[in-house]
């Protein structure tokens, strides 16, 4: 964690695509915004892990329904992709190590590709600082000192 001190007019906790957005807005309206993350990464729940043989298994992406207008707008505008997800007959899911069922209707929607080049505080905008936290804040005590 940093360990300077620096005044802010606005404080996002959170680097996901949301608190990014915000930091952008917040941004381009001329505040001054630092970005607090406890995760050693940007990007909340868009993650790739490498697999080996230069393959990537997408992990961590979300969902996004065909009605969902404004994520997808801000997909589009990010430069981010999106794909179509299988979704006929039944999905497979395991939980916690051991297989946990079946059900119907996941994945009915686009993933949004969590291959990130740059990564996502970068295409953000300019001007935004994002902090990595070296742990998580568990309760306002925390934030207090």
């Amino acid at each position: 964690m940093p360990s300077e001190a620096r005044e802010t007019e606005v404080v996002v906790v959170g680097a996901g695509l949301a608190g990014l957005a915000a930091a952008r807005e917040l941004r381009r309206s001329g505040r001054d915004v630092i970005v607090l993350e406890a995760r050693d990464r940007v990007g909340g729940r868009t993650l790739n892990e490498p697999i080996g043989d230069g393959k990537v298994l997408e992990i961590g992406a979300q969902w996004v329904g065909p009605t969902q207008d404004r994520i997808l707008g801000l997909i589009d505008e990010l430069g981010l992709e999106t794909f179509p997800t299988h979704a006929a007959g039944a999905s497979i899911f395991e939980r916690r190590g051991r297989g946990a069922g079946r059900t119907r209707g996941v994945g009915a929607g686009r993933r949004v590709s969590a291959g990130l080049h740059p990564p996502p505080a970068r295409r953000i905008g300019p001007g935004i600082r994002v902090l990595l936290l070296d742990r998580h804040w568990t309760d306002a005590r925390d934030v207090r000192g």
